[in-house]
């Protein structure tokens, strides 16, 4: 019996053991095919790789040279950004960074410059621009505002200089934006008047010069903008910054970014005193378009008030008022308020 239990305790253990180094084996194997065929990796891609900072925040109550002393180059920034995108998704430290972007932050292709001028000057510096680049056989160009509003009136000045521009920012239809796109892409000398909506993401063939209205208070909207022009196989591209004296500080921020001043340009002499004057005279002809425009839209509405409250429109007899009026009248009657309706005391 004791030879039974000494043979049956060895072969309990010899099973033992065999069952664990056939696990061990199974799992260091399933380790190495998982490592070899399945290591998991994390992509990310982004267009831009530096976050842009809070620029209000920094060196309040501080002089203008400290606040400068305190802003840091692009490789810090690009590094402080890398360290706050791995923080934020936990991913592992020391990533692989591919950074594309040529060195500072727009294409070689790209021939930059700064034209300094008063606000109420800047219609006449786009416009003398545009003459200048049309007029030597230029492609496509864009010009860049920061408001929606501005946007609409330099469109409808330049058509009035009998240049072809087109509008496009966040207020149109989706539908709109492609007609406008395309009516654009047709035409090879056609101008682009545009907020930041079109500062990326659009891929538009042969335009050769972007034209900033506005300085973008974002510094890299500035490199996006920039980004527009010299695409695929275009040889150069030609980017005009317009500052008046308000927009320095913004102007500061962007070469912070770039890590140099942007050379400054003067006005072409040539074109400019028959820019000044086109631009002047567009200027009024707009104005007087717009009154017509405004005093027909409300001309219609008053005729709809008037058909609304069965009440005769006479251009002689009625004026606005009248027609207020009435419909205040109307519409207290309409709640109940009028002579028969018992809203009125005796």
């Amino acid at each position: 019996e004791e030879e039974e239990e000494a043979v049956e305790a060895l072969t309990t253990f010899r099973s033992e053991k065999t069952r664990q180094r056939l696990q061990e084996a199974q799992e260091e194997q399933a380790q190495k095919h998982s490592e070899r065929h399945y290591r998991r990796q994390t992509l990310i891609f982004s267009a831009t790789l530096i976050k842009d900072t809070p620029w209000r925040a920094q060196g309040k109550g501080q002089k203008e040279k400290e606040k400068r002393e305190e802003r840091k180059g692009p490789e810090r920034l690009r590094e402080e950004s890398v360290a706050r995108l791995v923080a934020r998704l936990q991913l592992p430290e020391h990533p692989t960074v591919i950074d594309l972007c040529p060195q500072g932050r727009v294409a070689h292709k790209i021939e930059q410059q700064r034209l300094e001028c008063v606000a109420t000057d800047k219609d006449v510096m786009v416009y003398q621009a545009l003459l200048q680049h049309l007029q030597a056989g230029g492609g496509r160009a864009m010009v860049f505002a920061n408001a929606i509003g501005e946007a609409r009136r330099l469109a409808g000045t330049l058509n009035l200089l009998r240049v072809k521009a087109v509008v496009l920012h966040s207020g149109l239809q989706q539908r709109q934006r492609l007609k406008h796109l395309d009516i654009f892409k047709a035409h090879p000398s056609a101008v682009l008047i545009a907020t930041d909506v079109a500062a990326r993401g659009l891929d538009i063939p042969a335009v050769e010069f972007v034209i900033h209205y506005h300085v973008p208070k974002v510094p890299s909207v500035y490199v996006h903008r920039c980004g527009r022009s010299a695409r695929g196989s275009a040889l150069v591209g030609r980017s005009l910054l317009l500052m008046s004296p308000a927009e320095h500080w913004h102007y500061s921020k962007i070469t912070d970014i770039l890590g140099d001043e942007i050379p400054l340009t003067n006005p072409n002499g040539q074109f400019l005193q028959q820019a000044e004057k086109r631009v002047v005279t567009a200027k009024k002809l707009e104005a007087e378009l717009n009154k017509a425009t405004n005093e027909a839209r409300d001309q219609t509405w008053m005729a709809k008030q008037a058909e609304a409250l069965e009440v005769d429109l006479d251009e002689e007899e009625m004026d606005e008022e009248d027609v207020l009026l009435a419909a205040q009248d109307g519409g207290r009657h309409r709640k109940g308020g009028g002579p028969s309706g018992g809203g009125d005391k005796a």
